[in-house]
């Protein structure tokens, strides 16, 4: 019986020194009645052990706040690229409603367009760098399927808080 020959055998048969149960058997020393997985630690090893996990944890914790920090740093300013990109798309636009002939709107409502199409990428890399940003890169990829006029208003919010937001302070220590 395969199973069998892995169970682990009573306390009272031991190990060959300085062997696992695991080792004896991958080297063939014994069968596995002759074997046993020991179940006891020394308690100073245990507790030498736990200490270098909370260790390793604590160290992971503080590079992962690190990396945060400065994910967020780079998409708030991706963010305020996209935004630039909105702002002239919506100036654009804006300039279109006046007196202009309709040849010549149709023109500048397209380099709007053109101009919010440009703020996508940047705007998902921002996202993609802090989720604060999700907002804003799929307001944008909506202007596919949505006139430019029924996004403007989402768009204007959306860049007041990327132009409103500062940067985190860096750690102090």
């Amino acid at each position: 019986d395969a199973l069998r020959a892995l169970r682990p055998m009573p306390r009272s048969q031991q190990v060959p020194p300085g062997c696992s149960a695991a080792v004896a058997l991958n080297r063939g020393l014994g069968s596995p009645r002759r074997t046993t997985i020991r179940i006891g630690r020394p308690e100073a090893k245990l507790r030498a052990r736990l200490v270098a996990g909370l260790m390793v944890c604590a160290t992971s914790l503080a590079g992962g706040l690190a990396i945060t920090g400065c994910a967020y740093n780079n998409g708030l300013a991706l963010a305020h690229r996209a935004c630039d990109h909105v702002e002239r798309s919506i100036k654009l636009y804006k300039s279109t409603l006046g007196k202009t002939p309709a040849p010549d709107a149709a023109q500048v409502r397209a380099r709007a367009l053109v101009q919010l199409r440009d703020a996508l990428p940047i705007a998902a890399r921002a996202a993609g760098d802090s989720g604060e940003w999700q907002a804003l890169m799929t307001t944008l990829s909506e202007s596919s399927r949505v006139p430019e006029y029924r996004l403007i208003h989402a768009l204007s919010r959306q860049c007041r808080v990327a132009f409103a937001n500062e940067p985190l302070p860096p750690p102090t220590t």
